[in-house]
């Protein structure tokens, strides 16, 4: 904003503040911020005359209720911004869906040891650590109580932690235990306390500059379609859990990945894809790295490594 130097000192006091009014509201009207009684004394400065403090801060005061009273002033919510998404390094190990108690052993082991062999420290669980089956709205008395699930699933991240950093985003089975008790504690404090885990608020992550993990809410049974539209969305390759599929496709643009994750459960161990038949499709095991120049490397138990 131009400022007029080294005016006649023998301004009235109502031109003053006209002047010193104007340009309070300007700077309001662009930046929604009130300027501070010491920008007043500046600006007093400029058009050449002193402004005491105390007089700075009733001049402020008296602008501030001459603007609410002239505008319209809508109260802004009290509310946090959503934006500390967690923000990954490359390289990085991604698995998803292991929903301890049910998980597969001998599929974690091997892509560990793949991660390992990469020389990769770091490793994201995308969502459903654990099933909390005995927690669930449809209220199943079968399965592990929910203290016996979340020892188990300390046991599996305490033998992972010995060989990786380890960080998770949440998904919906981990919900449940927010669910249950209300919402009187988050999921993400609740598990971080009992796993000694960093464990996000969020369903999603990103790796470096151009990778989306995220656990989201949508599902389909035809292969990779939240990804596609997440990727086209976000304009960013998307890797999904979720799904308990494994797919790789491209965006119509041919630049961005668009990946089912897969999942690291073990569906010969779960009641309820036996009990009753379902046309969902079958569940899929896989896993993704995401290397330090965040080219992709899929694993899937058809995939030679």
């Amino acid at each position: 904003m131009a400022m007029v130097s080294h005016l006649n000192t023998q301004i009235p006091t109502n031109d003053r503040e006209s002047l010193l009014y104007q340009l309070f509201l300007e700077t309001f009207l662009k930046t929604r911020i009130y300027p501070t009684a010491y920008r007043l004394k500046k600006w007093a400065e400029e058009y050449g005359y002193k402004l005491g403090g105390g007089h700075a801060d009733r001049l402020r005061k008296r602008f501030i209720q001459k603007i609410s009273s002239e505008y319209p002033m809508i109260p802004e919510s009290d509310f946090a911004i959503w934006d500390d998404y967690p923000q990954i390094e490359p390289p990085v190990l991604v698995i998803s869906d292991l929903h301890i108690p049910y998980h597969d052993s001998d599929w974690l082991d091997r892509i560990l040891i793949e991660a390992k062999r990469r020389d990769i420290l770091n490793l994201l669980i995308a969502g459903d650590l654990i099933d909390s089956k005995r927690v669930s709205r449809w209220g199943t008395e079968d399965g592990l109580k929910l203290d016996e699930e979340l020892d188990f699933a300390k046991t599996v991240i305490e033998e992972i932690k010995k060989h990786f950093t380890v960080q998770i985003i949440l998904g919906n089975h981990d919900e449940r235990l927010s669910n249950l008790v209300g919402r009187e504690i988050r999921t993400e404090q609740l598990l971080s306390r009992w796993l000694d885990v960093e464990v996000h608020r969020y369903h999603q992550a990103y790796v470096g500059s151009t990778w989306l993990i995220s656990h989201p809410q949508n599902y389909s049974r035809m292969p990779a379609q939240p990804a596609l539209a997440l990727a086209t969305k976000y304009e960013m390759n998307v890797a999904v859990a979720h799904t308990h599929q494994f797919s790789i496709a491209r965006t119509l643009s041919g630049k961005w990945w668009a990946v089912e994750i897969g999942t690291c459960m073990n569906p010969e161990l779960v009641e309820y894809l036996h009990r009753n038949l379902s046309t969902h499709p079958k569940h899929q095991k896989g896993a993704l790295i995401i290397e330090r120049d965040e080219r992709p490397v899929f694993l899937h138990p058809d995939i030679h490594f």
